[in-house]
């Protein structure tokens, strides 16, 4: 509401609680109050008996709605909160593969390690190559098997994933042994 209220070129009268009090001062756009009822009607009565002061509030919220609050600026801020978000993820996984693989007992964890190795090259591979999930595409295939060759002697595979089946059904034509517990809402 704020921010409307400033694209329209209206002052605003604002408590330090609002996310963008700060901006507001700044910009000179409104009066920034405490969460106190008199602080508050003081300011309305001000700004109504101060018909210049109430423009250039309104013209200052304007331009800080173009700056900082127009579509495009929101727009892109978004997106890097997202790409902050999803670069973090594979972060996340590699700390829960660690912590598991640090629970596991020591003579199993050197049978993990290729899936380990799998998991954080094909990620990572995957990551920087596909800005889709789809999994169905040749190239995330190849990608697939590409990985499985860099990693060495794997036999045995088991794809626990959500789906179809299709990286399952495409591991065992190539002639791996797997165990599939795919989920799929089909």
């Amino acid at each position: 509401v704020v921010v409307e209220a400033m694209a329209y070129g209206l002052p605003v009268v604002i408590s330090d609680q609002v996310g963008i009090h700060k901006d507001v001062a700044h910009a000179g756009a409104g009066i920034v109050v405490e969460t106190d009822p008199e602080q508050l009607a003081g300011a309305i009565v001000n700004l109504l008996n101060a018909p210049h002061t109430c423009k250039r509030m309104g013209e200052n919220g304007q331009q800080l709605v173009k700056e900082k609050f127009a579509l495009d600026k929101v727009a892109e801020q978004m997106v890097d909160v997202y790409q902050g978000i999803l670069s973090n993820r594979l972060q996340i996984e590699n700390r829960k593969m660690e912590n598991m693989m640090n629970k596991v007992p020591s003579q199993s964890t050197t049978q993990l390690m290729p899936a380990r190795r799998f998991y954080e090259k094909y990620w990572q591979k995957t990551e920087d190559a596909f800005p889709t999930k789809d999994p169905t595409t040749p190239k995330r295939l190849e990608l697939l098997f590409d990985t499985l060759k860099d990693i060495g002697t794997v036999k045995k595979i088991l794809d626990a994933g959500c789906g179809g089946g299709f990286f399952t059904h495409a591991i065992q034509k190539a002639g791996y042994e797997t165990v599939g517990m795919d989920i799929s809402c089909n």
